[in-house]
């Protein structure tokens, strides 16, 4: 598999108090696309994956593949 275009690592966006903020993430994803990225990188070190449950994990994956 060839991966072309850009592909950001993205960022993990959590509240203050130490939620993951799902809808700040959305927007992201949002003007991400809106910029022109042909893709995005999950659970990069940049995600902070490690502080995610498997069941956050999850819901990541169906909305970035949403």
């Amino acid at each position: 598999m060839e991966i072309n275009g850009i592909v950001p690592a993205i960022a993990s966006t959590f509240k203050e108090n130490g939620e993951f903020d799902y809808e700040s993430y959305t927007n992201l994803l949002r003007t991400l696309a809106k910029g022109g990225v042909h893709g995005v990188c999950l659970f990069a070190i940049a995600g902070e994956y490690y502080k995610l449950n498997e069941d956050e994990e999850k819901k990541l994956i169906e909305i970035t593949v949403d």
